[in-house]
């Protein structure tokens, strides 16, 4: 069984190393290795337990909260997360119909307005009770935090689909 290793927040250094990888010094004198962060639960705790892997994937380790990091390197880190996964919360539902099967969402988001189409049911995920995930026909996600804490006319559209 694989042993988990955290990384000392204190002891490393994260900057930009261009597409998406990032240069992790361990500050102990050996050579900075390019690496590209994984968070393990990217929608329940999305601040702890990142892994850093190198390019042949294998883990080099786990941060386990990024509040302790440096400043520059918890800006770079978190640029770099936000950047693969992008996921924008929904805040207003306008509407939602549905043809053949396919679910035409028309939305305002965190990144704007948005209007996707999702293939089905199926694509729509409960993570809790009230925390849903939507994957739409070209794979972008977006979620609903909490369905109680919108609109009354937002919360009943999603509800009529579920």
């Amino acid at each position: 069984m694989m042993e988990l290793r955290f990384l000392d927040p204190h002891k490393i250094r994260l900057t930009k190393a261009g597409g998406g990888w990032l240069l992790l010094d361990l500050q102990d004198g050996s050579e900075p290795v390019k690496v590209k962060p994984a968070r393990n639960f990217p929608l329940t705790d999305p601040e702890h337990y990142i892994s850093l892997l190198t390019e042949d994937e294998n883990e080099i380790g786990v941060i386990y909260d990024t509040k302790e990091l440096e400043p520059r390197s918890r800006k770079v880190l978190r640029s770099t997360l936000d950047r693969i996964y992008f996921l924008p919360v929904i805040q207003k539902v306008n509407n939602i119909t549905e043809e053949f099967g396919v679910l035409r969402w028309d939305v305002e988001t965190s990144k704007g307005h948005r209007v996707f189409e999702v293939r089905g049911r199926h694509d729509i995920r409960l993570v809790t009770q009230f925390h849903l995930v939507i994957r739409d026909i070209d794979g972008n996600r977006y979620h609903i935090p909490d369905l109680r804490k919108m609109d009354r006319t937002s919360r009943h559209l999603v509800e009529v689909i579920l």
